[in-house]
């Protein structure tokens, strides 16, 4: 089991450390060497084959036992279960065995949990002589020797987030032939963290040749080493969290700013392996590469940094190298990772052990620079000594040995009693000299009745909401930087250096503008996102004021942008205060375009030679123009035709006028215009319509698939021209069907024989022939899509219609029933074909997972099938575009703001779908596996989020079923609810994607559906970017 995430921040237990204790019993365990082979034990020490009866496992005869631990006393930060032993095996939890795989279970394992409630023979998971609950985590695991050799196993631990936290070479031991005694494998120290910072920087117009060309634009920068557990961090080009100019292409890591649950400052002496991506790419060519790449530490002051070396080291496997930098290298000649007790009376007097590296006979020891008494060298790794007398609170332990080498391990005991609490994030950090910000505190160890101070003046309002987490309000202060202080009862404190910066007035930074560009023309609606924002502010695109700006809160401003000429401008709010703040190229003008147009029908046409095609169909999409009743003023449509696989913007294309379709019952937003086409000469041609704004100065081509992904000629429609009286295939009626085959289908063309076969996608049916114009065939199951109708005459003259019938994910018997499970087996309940996306790779969020998506559609309702389970503080949501491809409906939902409602709250995310040609306009859900069937509730349901409803007040929908059982939501939603009516004839386009969030969608589990491989999770702060949407046509 690994550690479940709520709200996305992983709750650990402070415990007392009982390092000695564990260290003694490890000792008698393992024989005294903790290398090598124990003597066995006895009958009930964990081996499960006697004892007190509560054993988990019992060892089968003929097998050997090996344990394992790993050591976080020094930090603290893991709880049992959150911690795996990854290595050349896979793991059975049902029998307790270890079974050597070469591949290391393709990376997948499964591997064995590492555990903290004692040891196997009191019920627990732990190796002999363990102690519950003294953060030190192991294992005792059966394997089977082999008969014909000694075996080496390799290994490394990985945390709940599956990131490899073991650092150095791979930890190995030697399983000798035929053994049944017990191994211990050396286990894994966590060291200490230390005190020191890093930032890592990529200068991207010093880029390795074969990563150029570099666009900004395009290629993100991320950046993941031994220093955060190899968690992928993306990096901006922003001037903010470390970056010293935006728009300089210099990428910055600064490590402080980028701690993770797991993650502290950094040690003397640390090793700290990293390596850049540029997009999914990593920045090697078998080794890492430098270029561009340099580091440096503070090691001569907290805001001094100087640079350090950059160099090439072995990976664990010591199979290629990666980009390394030694933190301070210069005082890693010693090192600290703990001291235990860590706590002791002020009067001192208190028996110590301090572990760490490097000590030699002669080292003193001091507390807060008092020296210790009774310093005993018993190791290069353990001093131990008396504490002297000093103020309750914490201090700074030094080791000094005879040469001068030194290390320090800040808050390493604390006079006094309970335990020092550790700041890792105060946000946010600015606010104004008035006080009264809101601010939340997160780090380790915090107690109930901690105070909180900025410098010297109390903070109010203070509430403790877990030993992770404090909120405060700030009290007034001069402008300037100070410290964030945490007291914890027993006077025991932490600070934040130059945590909280006052500034006159309030804090006016804009971050961002969604979406990020627009027409020349203006007019297009943008939300302004940052923070600082007042009432009454004015935003200027380019120095030129926007219209209709509309504050919605301090973080929020809507407006319609002005004109302006084509390229990037600078964006900028004033606040009535005269404030201001500025982003330079926050917004780029782009020529005028329509928002999005498609070739709606036919998309397949046989014609004679010199014959006029019946009316070809297309539709498009301009923000304020096309919404409205008649013609969008402004819009030139055309259609036209060229030879196949030719360039509709070449000479060989003609194109002619469409008229405006006053008859489209069902075309919602847009505007649907029709035309013909006559081909004077026999062949294959392409045909496709385009949209201008300009009176045909810009020209937007449409295909099939709509202008979202670009003109493609295999995306275009079809024409096959024969000269009169010719083979061919015409239509075909219907022309969509399910995917579970079943539609009786009519095929029309000329010259048909008697013994003609009809052929979907190269497969031959059973067909009746008609009359030489017509057959007869039911379609074969098949999987969703277009696919090309043929007829093949006895003569095998065959005559084909390209992309002429739709497999659609159309319910051809009953729908599903909507109970909250799925059951793809018993056959009246979901097909299985309607699978549309499955997660494999297994959620990081515990018991909440989201593995499978169902989706189908008849006349009345779009069903959906979710298998998977929140618990009751996350929820499972399916953000849902009913005309994709438009660009209409809401694409970043961090401008949504409505928490009113559980799920409202949820809604109101940091997904940002970058997806081409995406908008929700709905979203149904269930928080915390609730259920409703056509009412309305606060947790689960269907919301409209876009226009009519407002950013900040989501529509409830009535009418929608959602119903969630122990391992799956199903929700059926009116066609009549999202489309205004029925499905119609010709068809929608839609799509949808769906995230595990937590309650106020500020943090999301690696699930994703459809799968995602370039979101993986986070929390507040990393934006959810969603490039993958199940696509899908309902006709």
């Amino acid at each position: 089991m690994r550690s479940v995430r709520q709200f996305g921040i992983l709750r650990v237990p402070a415990r007392a450390i009982l390092l000695g204790v564990f260290l003694s019993a490890l000792l008698l365990a393992c024989g005294g060497g903790g290398n090598g082979h124990g003597d066995g034990g006895d009958a009930g020490d964990g081996d499960g084959g006697g004892g007190d009866g509560q054993a988990r496992w019992v060892k089968p005869d003929g097998y050997a036992s090996v344990t394992f631990f790993v050591d976080d006393t020094a930090n603290q930060t893991y709880a049992g279960g959150a911690l795996e032993w990854k290595g050349s095996f896979v793991y059975d939890d049902k029998t307790n065995i270890l079974t050597f795989d070469a591949s290391w279970g393709a990376e997948q394992g499964p591997y064995p949990p590492l555990y903290d409630d004692g040891p196997i023979s009191q019920g627990g998971h732990e190796m002999p002589g363990a102690v519950a609950g003294d953060h030190i985590f192991s294992a005792e695991v059966y394997v089977k020797a082999s008969g014909s050799g000694d075996q080496e196993f390799q290994y490394g631990v990985i945390n709940e987030f599956d990131n490899w936290i073991w650092e150095g070479p791979n930890g190995k031991f030697v399983l000798p032939r035929d053994s049944t005694e017990r191994i211990a494998a050396p286990g894994y120290f966590i060291h200490a963290f230390g005190t020191y910072d890093l930032i890592v920087k990529l200068d991207t117009s010093k880029l390795n040749s074969g990563f150029l060309p570099f666009d900004p634009a395009v290629d993100k920068i991320y950046l993941k080493g031994t220093m955060n557990s190899w968690d992928r961090r993306q990096l901006l080009d922003n001037g903010q969290k470390g970056d010293q100019a935006a728009g300089d292409g210099i990428y910055t890591y600064h490590h402080a700013e980028n701690l993770g649950p797991h993650d502290g400052m950094l040690y003397a002496g640390q090793h700290v392996q990293f390596v850049f991506l540029i997009g999914d790419l990593e920045y090697k060519r078998g080794d890492a590469l430098s270029d561009g790449v340099s580091a440096s530490t503070n090691c001569a002051g907290p805001t001094d940094f100087t640079e350090s070396p950059v160099f090439l080291e072995p990976e664990s496997r010591g199979k290629i190298k990666n980009t390394t930098v030694i933190v301070c290298e210069g005082g890693g000649a010693v090192s600290l990772s703990s001291v235990v007790p860590g706590s002791g009376p002020p009067e001192g007097g208190t028996a110590v052990s301090v572990y760490g590296s490097g000590f030699a006979a002669g080292a003193r020891v001091s507390f807060d620079g008092v020296e210790a008494s009774g310093v005993v060298l018993k190791s290069a790794t353990q001093i131990d000594c008396v504490t002297p007398a000093h103020a309750a609170g914490p201090v700074t332990v030094r080791v000094t040995n005879l040469d001068g080498s030194f290390a320090e391990l800040a808050s390493g005991f604390s006079f006094g009693s309970g335990e020092v609490p550790e700041i890792l994030f105060v946000e946010p950090g600015m606010g104004p000299t008035a006080g009264g910000t809101q601010v939340r505190l997160t780090g380790r160890r915090f107690a109930q009745g901690a105070t909180v101070s900025f410098g010297t003046a109390a903070a109010t309002n203070v509430s403790f909401v877990s030993p992770v987490e404090i909120t405060c309000s700030t009290p007034p202060h001069a402008a300037g930087k100070v410290g964030v202080t945490v007291t914890n009862p027993g006077n025991l404190s932490a600070t934040f250096p130059d945590g909280f910066e006052y500034v006159e007035g309030g804090v006016l930074r804009i971050e961002r503008v969604s979406p990020p560009s627009g027409s020349t023309k203006g007019g297009d609606t943008v939300t302004v996102l940052g923070s600082g924002f007042a009432s009454g502010a004015q935003v200027e695109f380019g120095g030129s004021p926007a219209t209709s700006v509309v504050f919605q809160n301090a973080g929020s401003i809507q407006c319609v942008t002005p004109a302006h000429a084509e390229g990037p401008v600078a964006v900028r709010v004033v606040n009535p205060t005269l404030q201001e703040a500025t982003l330079p190229n926050g917004f780029t003008y782009q020529k005028p375009q329509v928002d999005w147009a498609i070739l709606q029908y036919p998309l397949t046409l046989a014609l004679t030679a010199g014959e006029a095609s019946p009316p070809i169909f297309c539709r498009v999409y301009e923000a304020g123009v096309t919404e409205g009743v008649g013609p969008g003023a402004g819009i030139l449509a055309q259609v036209g035709f060229g030879p196949a696989g030719s360039d509709p913007a070449g000479g060989a294309w003609s194109f002619g006028d469409m008229s405006f379709n006053g008859g489209c019952g069902d075309c919602g937003n847009n505007d649907e215009y029709q035309g013909s086409i006559t081909i004077a000469s026999a062949g294959p041609y392409d045909y496709a319509c385009r949209f201008s704004l300009d009176n045909g100065d810009t020209w937007v081509v449409a295909d099939g698939n709509g202008t979202t992904d670009g003109y493609s000629s295999a995306d275009a429609g079809k024409a096959t021209v024969e000269a009169a009286g010719a083979f061919r295939v015409r239509s075909v009626q219907p022309a969509a069907g399910s995917i579970l085959g079943g539609t009786p289908i009519t095929v029309s063309g000329d010259g048909f024989e008697d013994g003609a076969a009809v052929q979907l996608d190269g497969q031959a049916l059973s067909t009746t022939f008609v009359d030489t114009h017509t057959l007869r065939a039911t379609t074969p199951a098949h999987a969703a899509g277009r696919v090309t109708v043929s007829v093949k005459n006895p003569n095998d003259d065959t005559a084909e219609l390209a992309n002429a019938f739709s497999y659609v994910l159309r319910l051809s018997a009953g729908r599903p029933v909507i109970d909250g499970a799925i059951d793809t087996a018993a056959g009246t309940d979901w097909a299985a074909p309607f699978m549309a996306s499955e997660n494999p790779t297994g959620s990081n969020w515990g018991e909440n997972f989201a593995d499978q998506l169902f989706v189908a559609f008849d006349d009345t309702n779009l069903y959906l099938g979710i298998v998977g389970k929140v618990e009751p503080a996350n929820a499972l949501i399916a953000y849902l575009d009913v005309d994709y491809g438009t660009q209409s409906g809401v694409r970043d939902a961090n401008t949504l703001f409505d928490n009113d409602g559980a799920l409202d709250n949820a809604i109101s995310s940091i997904c940002n779908a970058t997806a081409p040609g995406f908008g929700s306009e709905f979203v149904a859900g269930s928080k915390g596996m609730a259920s409703v069937e056509g009412g309305l509730v606060a947790d689960a349901g269907l919301r409209r989020i876009a226009a009519p409803a407002a950013p900040g007040d989501f529509w409830w929908e009535e009418g929608a079923i959602v119903k969630a059982g122990s391992g799956a939501v199903e929700i059926a939603l009116p066609w009549q609810k999202l489309l205004g009516g029925p499905l119609p004839a010709g068809g929608r386009q839609l799509a949808l994607f769906v995230r595990l969030l937590n309650q106020d969608g500020q943090y999301r589990s690696n699930d994703t559906l459809p799968l995602d491989s370039t979101d993986t999770g986070g929390s507040s702060g990393q934006s959810c970017s969603v490039s993958q949407v199940f696509v899908f046509e309902a006709r």
